[in-house]
């Protein structure tokens, strides 16, 4: 019988790495793959090279890629040249490239832009179609991940700036087999609830993450809503089809929040904002009220009331 052998982290990783790197037929390899995730840092491109079922994380030194014939760009197939590798003080295993040569446009990426098409001239992304948000938004609805931080960035914000409203959340794995199927389901019973507005988001994530909401299903449940929805999903730079099929594009989950509450301090259109130095907000039970060095004061700051104290 043998020995089980206790290593630390680091011995464990160490012998990985070994292992890795002493295997001759992971020595010179040709990998074909759709770049995705590109960003450069340091002395080096980082990116992943995907297909429609796997996806592999890359490096590539800049001084080599400075030699390349072509700019890489997410999206584009490649056939990359380089040896499998591993970074022993994370446990991650990637590819390092040294060479690449182009493709054409990546499947996943050709799909998007035949989906996009496709649901364009039926009329999914339509601006006539929109629908403006309702002026007082009592009840907000959230479809996200239970566990993720997204949620909990929006119900921070929503507690800080709009504590009267009512936050449904409609839970949904936001990545995963049965991701889109239970998103599709959440929006649907969501539309069902009386909600003013629909919040549907997830943080950041890699492309093949977010490539979830190019869905053609989630694309058209979100159109279907009677109810306007906000798409915020991944970061700024981050846009996918249900953006685009969405009333409404925040972006980020935060943002999204921020959108649906109401300003903490109004803008006072008046000469007398000019004059202003300092205000002064007291909290008397659930009135707030903000203080002005005239001696008017403002009662429940989104109604935006001005009422003279004496």
């Amino acid at each position: 019988m043998r020995r089980c052998v206790m290593l630390s982290v680091t011995e464990f990783n160490q012998r990985a790495e070994e292992l890795l790197r002493k295997h001759y037929r992971l020595k010179l390899l040709l990998i074909e793959g759709e770049i995705a995730n590109l960003r450069s840092h340091e002395h080096f491109l980082y990116f992943s090279l995907c297909d429609e079922k796997s996806t592999v994380r890359a490096l590539m030194p800049k001084r080599l890629a400075e030699n390349l014939r072509f700019t890489p760009e997410n999206g584009l197939c490649v056939v990359a040249a380089g040896s499998a590798d591993f970074y022993s003080a994370r446990g991650e295993f990637q590819f390092r490239v040294t060479d690449m040569l182009p493709e054409g446009i990546g499947s996943i990426q050709k799909g998007f832009i035949e989906r996009e098409k496709n649901l364009s001239e039926e009329g999914l992304f339509s601006e006539s179609e929109k629908k403006p948000l309702p002026e007082n938004l009592n009840k907000i609805g959230v479809i996200t991940s239970s566990s993720g931080a997204a949620l909990q960035d929006i119900l921070k914000i929503l507690e800080r700036r709009s504590p009267s409203a009512q936050v449904v959340v409609f839970p949904a794995h936001v990545q995963g087999k049965q991701a889109e199927k239970e998103i599709c389901t959440a929006l649907e019973k969501a539309d069902t609830q009386g909600c003013d507005v629909l919040i549907l988001g997830r943080g950041g994530g890699s492309a093949e993450e977010l490539n979830l909401f190019n869905a053609e299903s989630i694309v058209r449940a979100v159109h279907a809503c009677q109810t306007p929805v906000i798409s915020a999903v991944g970061h700024e730079t981050d846009f996918t089809l249900t953006d685009y099929a969405a009333d409404i594009r925040a972006s980020t989950p935060s943002a999204a929040a921020e959108l649906v509450s109401p300003e903490q301090y109004p803008k006072i259109l008046s000469e007398n904002q000019q004059k202003i130095i300092s205000v002064h907000q007291v909290t008397e039970g659930e009135q707030l009220k903000i203080y002005l060095p005239d001696g008017y004061f403002l009662v429940r700051a989104e109604k935006k009331e001005l009422i003279n104290d004496e």
